[in-house]
């Protein structure tokens, strides 16, 4: 019966802190600018072709999470995704206060077409 009351005070705990420090929108956001700069610039040659690529990112992410972004909350957990077209892709998953991107360059190039 003890062990049981602990359980269920530490869950109560843990669902709390989750509702308490879930990343709003704009976490989402820009945890996902700065992932897809890093993308962008990861393969670039020389220091103008990274600033260049920086630029552009920043340029088609920010268009992007203007026109395109959906932002979910559950609570505990948030979620953030592209809709294009008729297609959803989830591009990041936050949960106490940390925002993961869940994209990679593939998104990316779904953005240029």
């Amino acid at each position: 019966m003890k062990k049981t009351l602990i359980f269920v005070l530490i869950l109560i705990v843990l669902v709390l802190v989750a509702l308490g420090t879930n990343p709003d929108s704009w976490k989402h956001k820009e945890k996902i600018k700065s992932h897809a700069t890093q993308l962008l610039t990861r393969n670039a040659s020389d220091p103008f072709s990274a600033l260049l690529g920086a630029g552009l990112s920043t340029a088609v992410v920010g268009v992007a999470l203007e026109t395109i972004f959906n932002y979910q909350s559950y609570g505990v957990c948030s979620v953030g995704s592209f809709v294009i077209g008729d297609e959803t892709y989830p591009v990041s998953i936050g949960i106490f206060g940390i925002v993961v991107p869940l994209f990679g360059e593939s998104t990316l190039e779904k953005l240029n077409e």
